[in-house]
C-alpha cells in the first residue's frame, strides 16, 4: 500500500529522519548507525558487515547530486515496517535508495534496512 503524509501519524517527521540517516550514509558513519539501528536488524547483521558493505559502494559514487523522496510503502500484513524510497544521484550512480524503519514496542521508529537500486532496474 503507497501511503502519504496523512496515512501513518509523523510520517513528514520520519521522512526528515531518514533524510538525516541517508546524510549519516553519506558521511560514512555506517558503524553509528548500526548501534541506533532496530533490534531485529542489530541481530540480523553484523556492524562490521554492514560498513563492508556499504561503505566502499556508496564511496565509489562519487558526491551527492541530488536525492528526493518520491514516497512510502507500509505492507498491511507488517504495519511495523515503513519503506521510504528517495530517488538518488550520485557524480557516477543513479537510482533509488530505500529505506526501512521499524517501529520497535517503544513506538520509537529505528533503521531496519537500506537498500539501492540502479536507475536501470528502478524504471523497471
Amino acid at each position: 500500500m503507497n501511503i502519504s503524509h496523512d496515512a501513518v501519524p509523523h510520517v513528514a517527521a520520519l521522512v526528515r529522519a531518514a533524510f538525516r540517516l541517508l546524510e549519516e550514509i553519506d558521511q560514512g558513519r555506517m558503524l553509528d548507525i548500526w548501534e541506533r539501528a532496530s533490534e531485529s536488524a542489530r541481530r540480523l547483521v553484523p556492524p562490521q558487515e554492514v560498513a563492508d558493505a556499504i561503505g566502499p559502494f556508496r564511496e565509489g559514487q562519487g558526491a551527492l547530486v541530488s536525492r528526493h523522496w518520491v514516497g512510502a510503502r507500509r505492507d498491511p500484513a507488517a504495519p511495523q515496517y515503513l519503506r521510504l524510497t528517495f530517488e538518488s544521484a550520485f557524480a557516477a550512480w543513479a537510482g533509488e535508495e530505500m529505506v526501512t524503519l521499524e517501529q520497535e514496542a517503544d513506538g520509537i521508529w529505528r533503521l531496519a534496512g537500506y537498500a539501492v537500486l540502479p536507475a536501470e532496474a528502478a524504471a523497471a
